[in-house]
């Protein structure tokens, strides 16, 4: 048998390990020139990402720009445009419209139709709640530095989530992510070692797959997780079985049927708690925002269960305990209105008006829940005149 050349092999080692070195040179020499790589976690998702985002409701594509949020391309160095941000969970993301269709984009596009020259940056993040609100505020304000901070707190299930912040054991999931895999492993690897190439070659994720292992999972590692999905209509199942379904409510059924219950009785201790949770966050952000000069707006976004009985009725499908009292309760927004208090700031609601116009338009998904293009219009409209009052004083005091 013929001995291997030991002189070969060292030359093919040595030559493996400068090629290694070159390409991480210049994996450096990408991040010099190009700055914006320096963000490439992102100050909300990973920058240069794409995330598509199909079922048999809709069908749209997430575009993540350089400094990592859902949004056309932003530079960090202010213009002289009143710059406003808005911070939010998927609602405000944007979950299966396009961008130019979200509730923040169309406040956008409104004021700079009243004249107004005004920018919006959409901070939205899906299955985020008011304690990682604070942490984007913390992250993105000494960057982008805006006028005006839109904190949109969702009804009902921003509150719950705090519960994941209190010392008990969590009972719901947030918007379901990639479970780790030999592949997810790898690319964290090669994130680390060649960060910035790894940020100009992201790779696009689509939802459907993961979802369907999502629910695989869901419905057989537990007892729990079978029942609640064996009690669901067929067509409901069906939806979870294609991927058409976001796993997550199915999660939320499982671990917690009464979560969005939890806001109705403003008395009970609990439900204290998750407000003095809430009221922390918000604190934070306050802070956050005036040590940059920027002012901060709490808006209260309507959440279906609250708004219509067929979207109550849709909710209950999903396997979800519900009352008709939630259709007529001020609680969902007394308690971010109480929370925003305590952490001194202005609170606003459009609840009144978006329960009267649900009797007689479908502003949210069938089944998925998130606002449609309708309902994301519906929210620009009635959130314009408060905030266009703020952004007139802010430069009336400018020109006085």
């Amino acid at each position: 048998m013929q001995r291997p050349d030991t002189k070969s092999f060292l030359l093919c080692c040595l030559s493996a390990v400068l090629t290694l070195l070159v390409v991480i040179a210049s994996d450096r020499l990408i991040g010099h020139l190009v700055p914006t790589l320096a963000y490439e976690k992102g100050l909300v998702l990973p920058a240069r990402s794409t995330i598509i985002l199909r079922t048999s409701e809709f069908d749209s594509i997430a575009i993540v720009n350089a400094l990592g949020f859902r949004d056309r391309e932003f530079q960090a160095q202010r213009n002289d445009a009143y710059r406003i941000v808005a911070v939010g969970d998927s609602t405000t993301f944007g979950w299966g419209v396009n961008i130019d269709d979200t509730w923040v984009k169309k406040l956008e596009a409104h004021l700079r139709q009243r004249g107004l020259h005004v920018e919006v940056a959409n901070l939205g993040q899906g299955g985020s709640y008011p304690k990682r609100y604070a942490d984007v505020i913390d992250r993105a304000l000494p960057i982008l530095k805006p006028d005006l901070v839109l904190i949109g707190v969702l009804q009902g299930d921003d509150l719950a989530q705090g519960e994941e912040d209190l010392d008990i054991p969590p009972r719901r999931l947030s918007e379901p992510t990639q479970s780790l895999s030999f592949r997810s492993t790898f690319l964290g690897i090669i994130r680390v070692i060649l960060p910035n190439l790894a940020v100009l070659v992201q790779s696009t994720q689509t939802t459907a797959q993961i979802w369907k292992r999502q629910v695989t999972a869901l419905t057989t590692s537990n007892e729990a997780g079978k029942l609640t999905f064996a009690s669901l209509e067929p067509d409901i199942q069906q939806l979870y079985r294609q991927g058409n379904l976001n796993p997550g409510l199915l999660a939320g059924a499982i671990r917690s049927p009464r979560h969005m219950m939890t806001t109705m009785n403003l008395d009970e201790p609990f439900t204290r708690s998750l407000i003095a949770e809430m009221s922390r966050h918000l604190s934070r952000i306050r802070t956050l925002a005036a040590n940059q000069g920027a002012e901060v707006v709490v808006l209260s976004i309507p959440t279906r269960e609250y708004m219509d009985r067929f979207d109550l009725d849709q909710y209950r499908r999903l396997g979800f305990q519900v009352s008709d009292e939630m259709l007529n309760s001020t609680a969902p927004d007394d308690a971010i209105r109480i929370a925003a208090e305590k952490a001194g700031l202005p609170f606003a609601s459009v609840t009144p008006q978006f329960r009267t116009l649900a009797q007689d338009r479908r502003l949210f998904f069938l089944h998925d829940g998130h606002f449609n293009h309708e309902g994301h219009s519906l929210l620009a409209d009635l959130f314009l005149p408060l905030v266009e009052s703020h952004v007139r004083n802010a430069q009336s005091r400018i020109t006085r």
